[in-house]
């Protein structure tokens, strides 16, 4: 939940992409005020991958298994990290079959484009994004 900028009451959702920098403030009369910025260019925190992620990986899937040149019966989002950059850039690790894992980097371009920039297989659950 986010406060609007008029330090009013009222209160709206936004839905978090890229990094995010919060600062607390006291206004006129004595009130605590705290302002949320979205930062561009920043990685976000790694996240456990949601609905949205799981829809992005599967519109993905047959470009990550021709760039692999392999075909996957597992193919399930674990986790991700994104980054706003004329859209956003999405890199995400993807379970695939034998308990491997798959780090691609999509990037959902601005024209909500998906693009497959690249895809790295053999990977580890505890293996970091590069």
């Amino acid at each position: 939940f986010f406060f609007n900028d008029t330090a009013t009451t009222e209160i709206y959702t936004e839905q978090i992409v890229g990094s995010v920098r919060c600062v607390q403030e006291t206004g006129t009369w004595g009130q605590q005020i705290l302002r949320f910025y979205k930062m561009l260019g920043g990685l976000s925190a790694v996240k456990p991958a949601d609905q949205h992620v799981e829809q992005l990986t599967q519109d993905v899937k047959g470009h990550v298994e021709q760039h692999l040149n392999r075909t996957f019966t597992t193919f399930k989002a674990h986790s991700y990290v994104s980054q706003v950059v004329s859209g956003i850039r999405y890199r995400i690790k993807i379970e695939v079959d034998d308990g491997e894992f798959v780090h691609a980097d999509v990037w959902r371009k601005a024209t909500q484009e998906l693009e497959l920039n690249s895809a790295v297989g053999g990977k580890a659950v505890g293996d970091e994004f590069e």
